[in-house]
């Protein structure tokens, strides 16, 4: 979801929160907060807050009918309503009649008995009428047609309905304070928390932490020998940073050094008694290590961002996850990084909806998973505002300048990269480098010789002063690059400093060819 600053997406993705919240977020609302202030003189817990309609999939109608009977569900979508008090009320269409008969006929009743249900014609009906029967005496089959009933809520098959819907419907977590890792744990203090069930946040990122390396605080405590001790420690350090780097690529060099020791008594509690884990970050360039809280706050949020949401799919099946603004803090490099992480370690087993103002958050690929939000205000023909409030677009398209710029932004990066880009491409001066090589190209080609190969995009660079800045660019994309250029007086050092960003067998002149040829 794309869209300018206090245009509402921060409240839809509450409100989806809502509709089924996991414990973490909780589901109540809140009068003083949610009820819009305009309107509190006349505010009522009854007040409907939120309405959602449903498309039933052939699973979820097959799930009620067993709950009914079968045939009985009418129509593909159901409405849910939720009032501020939390009352919950399913809309969903059902046919009474077949309802009816087949749990009339389900049951197996006697002629007399079903002749006595005959004139019932809504379910309310049939329970109140099964119910007056058993009580004056009625057949086994009556008594177990009077259970099932009974087993609904209220007796009603409509609110039995309802309640297996509620169980089909999944479960929103919504994340929008993304909790960080500290760097330095104490263990003992941290397994005394979880004892008293007070762990804060940065308590619950570490655990996280600890199970992606298949660890746990008992295990690290629990260590008797040495080297069982560097084992568990080595293999946690192994796996954090095969998981971590697999999608941080703003340093390839890095490394985890997760390592666990006594505490030393001149450091500033809690980190002055007992065993202290520490994550460091190992810099195989420079051959140091540095604490992991003095990393970049991007890095810091990145490393926490994947470990805990590594977890998620281990803790929550059933999960719609809700992401507000994730991302802020990153370079535009590393925000390409999460969107990928989303992409391959997310939506494989959950839907994903987030919120971005950042053009390389933007799926360029994907247009079509990309909804507008907007707050619309419009002018009457006397001049009057009317605010129709948020509005989301089913389509990637507004009228708002503003909340297109990220789409716009997004598009320009890619275009930026594949107009005159390929995964091969060959970079000249100007555009007569690229007609001329077209038109010999060609010739070639009514002559049966060989021609250049359809795989390599040929890029213009605009004089050969920003051929260098053109490589530079491009080399950071992994692409295949290769330059031709002229070779005149004065500029054998600037040809030269070609080869020093692609391989010198890469760069090719004019007079070479020529002289080849």
């Amino acid at each position: 979801m794309v869209g300018k600053n206090e245009s509402g997406k921060t409240s839809l993705l509450q409100a989806l929160a809502k509709i089924k919240s996991s414990k973490e977020n909780g589901s109540q609302f809140d009068k003083w907060r949610d009820y819009p202030r305009k309107n509190w003189s006349h505010f009522d817990e009854r007040d409907e807050v939120i309405i959602s309609k449903w498309k039933l999939e052939p699973k979820d109608k097959e799930a009620i009918e067993q709950v009914l009977t079968p045939g009985v569900v009418t129509e593909t979508t159901a409405t849910l309503t939720i009032t501020y008090e939390g009352q919950r009320r399913w809309d969903i269409s059902l046919d009474e009649t077949k309802l009816i008969e087949g749990l009339v006929s389900e049951a197996g009743l006697d002629a007399t008995e079903r002749e006595a249900l005959k004139g019932c014609t809504r379910s309310e009906e049939l329970f109140t009428k099964v119910e007056e029967l058993h009580q004056v005496g009625g057949s086994e089959q009556l008594y177990t047609l009077f259970q099932k009933l009974s087993d609904f809520r209220d007796g009603d098959p409509k609110l039995a309905a309802s309640d297996k819907l509620d169980q089909l419907l999944p479960t929103f977590l919504y994340f929008s304070h993304y909790d960080r890792m500290s760097g330095n744990v104490p263990l003992d203090e941290l397994k005394g928390k979880r004892s008293q069930n007070i762990l804060d946040k940065e308590d619950r990122v570490f655990r996280a932490f600890l199970k992606l390396a298949e660890t746990s605080v008992d295990d690290l405590l629990s260590l008797k020998t040495y080297e069982e001790f560097q084992a568990r420690i080595e293999s946690a350090s192994a796996k954090i940073s095969d998981q971590i780097f697999k999608y941080w690529t703003q340093n390839e060099h890095l490394k985890i050094k997760f390592s666990v020791d006594l505490a030393r008594v001149d450091d500033p509690p809690p980190l002055n008694k007992g065993y202290i884990a520490h994550t460091r970050i190992l810099n195989d360039l420079h051959g140091v290590t540095v604490d992991f809280d003095d990393r970049s706050a991007g890095f810091v949020w990145f490393f926490s961002f994947l470990v805990l949401f590594s977890q998620v799919k281990k803790q929550h099946e059933s999960v719609i996850i809700l992401l507000d603004e994730p991302g802020l803090s990153l370079h535009a490099k590393a925000q390409s990084d999460l969107l990928r992480f989303i992409n391959e370690e997310l939506r494989p087993t959950h839907q994903v909806i987030f919120s971005t103002h950042s053009p390389f958050m933007v799926p360029s690929n994907e247009l079509d998973a990309v909804r507008t939000v907007e707050d619309v205000v419009e002018k009457d023909s006397d001049g009057e505002l009317i605010v129709h409030g948020t509005k989301v677009g089913d389509e990637v398209l507004s009228t708002d300048k503003d909340t297109l710029f990220p789409l716009q932004g997004a598009l320009g990066y890619e275009i930026t990269q594949t107009l005159f880009v390929g995964p091969n491409t060959l970079i000249v001066e100007g555009p007569s480098d690229f007609l001329y090589i077209q038109a010999f190209s060609e010739e070639a080609r009514c002559r049966n010789l060989t021609t250049l190969n359809s795989k390599w995009t040929i890029c213009p660079a605009g004089g050969i002063d920003k051929v260098s800045v053109f490589l530079s660019l491009f080399s950071g994309n992994h692409l295949n690059l290769a330059v031709l250029t002229d070779l005149t007086h004065g500029q054998k050092q600037k040809v030269k400093r070609f080869s020093e960003i692609v391989e010198p067998n890469r760069v090719f002149t004019t007079a070479e060819l020529l002289r080849s040829a």
